[in-house]
């Protein structure tokens, strides 16, 4: 029987704060990950808000807009662990409570909570699914997915059984309202605290319960005997254990002795609240009250097949997914510079990223151009902005006078090679359209609790974008130099405060990051990370010919002067990502299985690796 580490999280979640509650939550998931090293984590039935009768619950839209799935997706790639946890979510036409199951390449599967309270009934519909999916990373286990009032219900753990699930994962967000026990007639306030055990001894497997903080439940870790192998009481934080996946031999609970079943509303009371709740959320929908009718939304599938690649990939790769999104937002953010909002069209969330990331827009005539992504990582939607440059090569002209609200765009990506490593301290440089990955990484990094300063250069104030935006969230870290009334950027004054463990990252012009290059040169304990638009002469090496060896072909490619190894390998027929042919984009990498690469440009030559080229 395989064994895993699983890590349960516990937050303290504060009602309609949901961008506070998903930082909260993702803190709490880097800390878990660091200490407890887990094959799985797991989350509440709710990462963004208590589930509480409060109409502030229902006024924020940005728990159900597919952020939360995003975090865990991204979050899942990143920390290379399976994720689950809950929120609310629009799946069709309504909103459901549903628990989610991540793997790192992007699979995942969706259960609908079932059992709903009279206060849940105000804000979402129930579903009818069984809950349990065969997980690839589990080894086609069947896994099984419990929230809510869902672990005190003898039906819904009887399916469990059924379907023959192999571990239970799952999360409580706020207390079930106790019932009075048939034998003695008082309050049964106990069965909250051992939902977990009841649930693992009954069906003979290892259970993983994640709470709220003083949710009067506890998070905790059984074993398939009911033993508790860890557990958190009321504090915020995440304890982990070693659990067996698999169906055990142990004998299960008798169900006369299952203690709670809250199936149906009971007495005429629970009837009534519940009648009450279901009609409320009935008027409001046919009235569209809810904040997210106004919203883009579709049927998010139950599951979906793995949507990522592993970095490393052979030399006969497949061109990636090409994406078909919509402009569903467009915003002109400085002179010359339009802000889009891309969704996508079926509903399933865009393949995660994380600061630094760009994709590939492709255009008309098979024109490419890469933009990065400025916006959010949990957003569900993509954003980039774009400086219309009246000499360049036609694709920001395009982009500036063909895309506009509803226009279909295809991408390819993302993909990163401008990662945001982790530092005690950041100094963001940034000139011109080159705020762009930057904005991003000074949002990232101060929601982590780094400190960090930013030094943005333009021509003038009214060609910066997002200087407003950026200046009124930080004012203290922002430091604007328009160059029509500050001048350029003074890089000796800007890195006198730079210590040990400080990493500097710079976008923007060559000429200005040819200047912070030679300053940080002077400062051994300063780590510098840069991205170009343009490419950058490495070194002296004159041209030499070269012989490759394409394993994928089985044939040694004798490569000329003035050849380049992309078009060696073209006239080969070996079909290989491409794009910009300067390398400064990161399509055109590839795996180095022997020989020392020759890294000539703007991507990989700042780390060198021997194991990849472009």
């Amino acid at each position: 029987m395989t064994e895993i580490v699983v890590a349960v999280v516990q937050p303290r979640l504060m009602v309609g704060q949901v961008e506070a509650n998903l930082e909260r939550v993702e803190g709490l998931v880097r800390d878990a990950h660091r200490n407890l090293r887990p094959d799985v984590i797991v989350l509440p039935e709710s990462m963004t808000t208590p589930v509480v009768n409060d109409s502030r619950v229902c006024a924020a839209p940005r728990h159900i807009d597919g952020a939360p799935m995003t975090m865990l997706m991204r979050l899942a790639a990143e920390l290379d662990c399976v994720m689950t946890g809950g929120a609310l979510s629009v799946r069709g036409q309504h909103v459901h409570q549903t628990y989610m199951i991540v793997e790192p390449d992007g699979a995942y599967y969706l259960h609908n909570k079932v059992l709903l309270t009279a206060d849940e009934l105000r804000m979402c519909r129930s579903g009818n699914g069984t809950g349990v999916w065969a997980v690839p990373a589990f080894g086609q286990q069947p896994i099984g997915m419990l929230t809510g009032a869902e672990w005190g219900s003898l039906e819904r753990v009887e399916s469990m059984h059924e379907h023959r699930a192999g571990l239970v994962l799952g999360g409580l967000s706020v207390p079930v309202t106790a019932r009075r026990s048939t034998r003695s007639g008082e309050p049964d306030r106990g069965w909250q605290r051992e939902m977990s055990i009841q649930t693992a001894r009954y069906l003979g497997v290892s259970t993983a319960m994640a709470c709220t903080a003083d949710a009067g439940a506890v998070s905790r870790i059984c074993g398939p005997d009911g033993s508790v192998l860890a557990e958190l009481g009321r504090a915020e934080g995440a304890v982990a254990a070693s659990v067996p996946v698999g169906r055990s031999h142990v004998a299960p609970l008798n169900s006369a002795r299952w203690r709670n079943d809250p199936d149906r509303p009971v007495g005429l009371r629970g009837r009534s609240r519940a009648a009450v709740g279901s009609a409320a959320y009935w008027s409001h929908w046919a009235r569209r009250d809810f904040p997210w009718q106004d919203s883009a939304h579709s049927d998010i599938p139950d599951s979906a097949a793995a949507s990522r690649q592993p970095a490393s990939r052979p030399m006969k790769a497949a061109v990636p997914n090409v994406l078909t999104l919509t402009v569903s937002q467009r915003d002109v953010v400085a002179e010359d510079v339009v802000k889009l909002i891309l969704h996508g069209k079926s509903g399933v969330p865009l393949p995660a990223w994380r600061p630094g990331a760009h994709v590939d827009l492709v255009l008309n005539d098979g024109v490419v151009r890469q933009y990065s992504l400025c916006g959010n990582p949990n957003d569900p939607f993509y954003e980039i902005a774009v400086l219309r440059e009246r000499a360049g090569r036609g694709g920001s002209v395009h982009v500036h006078e063909m895309l506009r609200v509803g226009t279909e765009v295809q991408i390819r990506g993302p993909r990163n090679h401008f990662e945001l490593e982790d530092a005690d301290h950041y100094i963001f440089v940034a000139g011109g359209i080159g705020i762009t990955p930057i904005r991003t990484m000074m949002n990232v990094a101060r929601s982590r609790g780094r400190t960090c300063d930013l030094f943005y250069g333009g021509r003038s104030r009214s060609s910066m974008a997002f200087a407003s935006e950026l200046e009124l969230l930080y004012p203290d870290e922002v430091n604007l130099r328009p160059q029509d009334s500050d001048g350029l950027l003074d890089f000796e004054d800007i890195l006198a405060g730079a210590g040990d463990n400080t990493m500097v990252y710079g976008c923007g012009p060559e000429p200005m990051l040819r200047a912070l290059h030679e300053a940080c040169t002077e400062l051994p304990g300063v780590q510098l990370r840069t991205e170009r638009f343009i490419p950058v002469k490495q070194g002296s090496t004159e041209d030499s010919p070269v012989s490759v060896t394409v394993r994928s072909i089985d044939r040694i490619l004798e490569v000329p002067v003035g050849v380049s190894i992309l078009s060696a390998l073209q006239n080969a027929d070996v079909d290989i990502d491409y794009s910009c042919r300067s390398g400064i984009c990161g399509s055109c990498e590839v795996r180095v299985i022997g020989g020392t690469p020759d890294h000539r440009d703007a991507v990989l030559s700042q780390t060198r690796p021997d194991d990849r080229m472009m």
